[in-house]
């Protein structure tokens, strides 16, 4: 009996001490706030790594894209603006162009003729090969940027291409959108220059 009676006491003073329905309350609601601010972070912290990663993806195939024309045209030889194709019975120097085309079309060092394009209809950059020396090389015009580049302008300015003396040299300026039409949608301009690169043996 005793013992109940100081259990009950116990208990009493217990509940005096307990927390009010007020406080409990306040303490879910601002366990709520705290678990979705930290929630709400998380997931922009992801969607942001998500869209960085996309950009980086879609920049590195335009860096591809620039690089593989600079590369070819440094080896290359016979530059030429809107032309379709190369043959030897062409003259064996080059054509300025100096006002920018949208193609130019050059022997690559192989001796056939390569030829980058806008494809003005699937804003892609178009690479096609004609075989002269290797005519089993010969591809239809294929493109080297990805759909998720929209090229708007591809512009090749050309000098000295029709000089023996000196080394040619060419200007690529590229502009268009990365994933045009979503959130990621980043416009760009790129200009890179090459100069031929003729082997002395």
């Amino acid at each position: 009996m005793f013992f109940l009676s100081k259990f009950r006491k116990l208990n009493k003073k217990d509940l005096k001490n307990g927390f009010t329905l007020v406080e409990l309350l306040v303490a879910v609601s601002l366990f709520v706030v705290v678990s979705t601010v930290s929630i709400m972070a998380l997931i922009t912290v992801k969607e942001a790594n998500a869209k960085a990663q996309t950009k980086r993806n879609v920049l590195n195939n335009l860096n591809f894209a620039v690089e593989n024309m600079a590369r070819n045209l440094r080896v290359g030889t016979v530059y030429s603006c809107n032309r379709s194709s190369l043959s030897p019975a062409e003259a064996p120097v080059g054509v300025d162009c100096i006002n920018g085309e949208d193609n130019i079309t050059f022997k690559d060092y192989l001796g056939d003729a390569v030829t980058y394009s806008l494809d003005g209809e699937n804003k892609v950059i178009l690479k096609k090969i004609t075989g002269i020396t290797n005519l089993s090389r010969t591809t239809p015009a294929l493109p080297i940027t990805s759909p998720d580049v929209q090229i708007n302008t591809l512009s090749f300015v050309v000098r000295d291409a029709d000089v023996g003396g000196l080394q040619p040299f060419a200007i690529i300026f590229v502009e268009g959108v990365a994933k045009p039409g979503t959130k990621l949608e980043t416009r760009f301009k790129v200009q890179t220059s090459a100069s031929q690169r003729v082997l002395d043996f």
